[in-house]
């Protein structure tokens, strides 16, 4: 069956849908994965084709003041980039028999999928992108759907701000009639799209108010890739002393990063602890003068680093937080935006890590406080090691593959 994946946003969104697609194609599958041009290589490298939409999320993210969602930087990147971007979808999807959408994916997914009379599966990485169940009602971080009249008129200026532009494209180039400005969602949720949700239900179970066809199949990893080898320079750190702290930011930007550089760093001495640290899309511990205990590294695989390491500090993204658990050691997690204070929650309430510490409350003694508890509390690593287990015996991709053909029937 050829099946097309739409997936956009930063890398903790594209990859687990990479993990995916190579599981789709093993079972026999055509695949075609359609995302960010600074995604090509990272997915042809795993030998899946790539359709590329020409529009930079990394930058448009660094250039905000701020993070979130801001309009008015929305409505730049829909005017700017939108109708090229619909039009290389369809290119990509017009002979598709099947479609998949990630969070970001599944609206052009559903309008692809209604012309072609195909089935269309959305894919979700945590339960913040399970809000359309709810209306105006998002998940706290405890998550509990609660009533968020932000996040809802954020969420309905969005869809407003994009419609013209999908109604256009679904005339001129779908030969489809305008659809509805408000209510995508209730399109897939009235034909009961089945949903897979890329987490495992050991770490946040199936809530009672989900319906049968959404279904937690456990994560979707990724590994390495094989051609991939550490530095010389870093398997002799790991060689020189004691296990070391990981620490990294991932995708969050907007770091004072010569600032975060020196607190993370007096957080280590006041610990005791040496530590890797690691850039994503900021330049965390790049350029700084560092003690002998301390390593700066560009990103690196967290299925290699993790286990390497006694503690994960990071930011508390899904991926991040998957990986940390899968590994089998303690997160401390430091939050920022979206999911990541759920995550940060989730975590300590499973006994896996210390209670997260929010940005604004980041000092290195407060760093030096969770990574003594992360590091020495034996029931906390205990409970993180039994995790771990739980994890490793999971195959989320495998699971994920088994529905999507029993869906589609094949």
């Amino acid at each position: 069956m050829r099946v097309t994946i739409l997936a956009f946003g930063t890398r903790g969104d594209i990859q687990p849908f990479v993990a995916f697609g190579r599981g789709l194609q093993a079972a026999g599958h055509a695949v075609r994965m359609v995302t960010h041009a600074t995604f090509y290589d990272f997915v042809t490298e795993y030998g899946l084709p790539c359709a590329t939409i020409d529009v930079d999320f990394r930058k448009a993210w660094q250039s905000q003041k701020k993070p979130g969602v801001h309009l008015p930087s929305v409505y730049r990147l829909l005017r700017d980039h939108t109708m090229q971007a619909l039009l290389a979808m369809w290119a990509a999807s017009e002979d598709a028999e099947a479609l998949v959408g990630n969070y970001m994916g599944r609206i052009p997914a559903r309008h692809i999928a209604e012309k072609l009379g195909v089935p269309v599966f959305s894919g979700v990485i945590h339960p913040h992108q399970m809000d359309f169940f709810y209306g105006n009602r998002y998940f706290n971080d405890q998550g509990q759907p609660v009533v968020n009249l932000k996040e809802g008129f954020t969420d309905r200026m969005i869809e407003l701000l994009y419609m013209p532009f999908f109604n256009r494209w679904r005339k001129a180039t779908l030969g489809l009639p305008a659809a509805p400005w408000l209510g995508n969602d209730r399109w897939l949720l009235q034909r009961q799209t089945p949903i897979l949700a890329s987490w495992s239900p050991r770490v946040y179970p199936k809530r009672a108010d989900w319906p049968d066809w959404v279904h937690l199949t456990g994560y979707w990893f990724l590994p390495h890739p094989a051609s991939w080898q550490p530095s010389a320079d870093l398997v002799a750190f790991l060689e020189a002393g004691p296990t070391p702290v990981s620490i990294g930011f991932s995708s969050v930007t907007h770091l004072e990063i010569a600032d975060m550089t020196a607190l993370l760093v007096k957080g280590l001495a006041l610990a005791g602890q040496r530590g890797i640290i690691t850039a994503g899309w900021n330049e965390l511990g790049q350029g700084a003068t560092l003690p002998e205990t301390v390593y700066a590294a560009q990103a690196l695989p967290h299925d290699w680093l993790f286990p390497r390491v006694s503690v994960a500090v990071h930011h508390g993204g899904v991926g991040s937080t998957g990986a940390a658990l899968r590994a089998g050691i303690p997160s401390v997690i430091i939050p920022f935006v979206v999911d990541e204070p759920f995550w940060a929650w989730q975590v300590n309430q499973l006994g896996a890590g210390p209670v997260g510490i929010p940005p604004k409350q980041l000092t290195a003694e407060r760093l030096a406080e969770a990574l003594n508890r992360a590091v020495h509390d034996a029931a906390m690593r205990a409970r993180a090691a039994q995790l771990g287990e739980q994890i490793r015996a999971e195959d989320g991709v495998a699971r994920a593959v088994e529905l999507f053909q029993r869906y589609v029937g094949g």
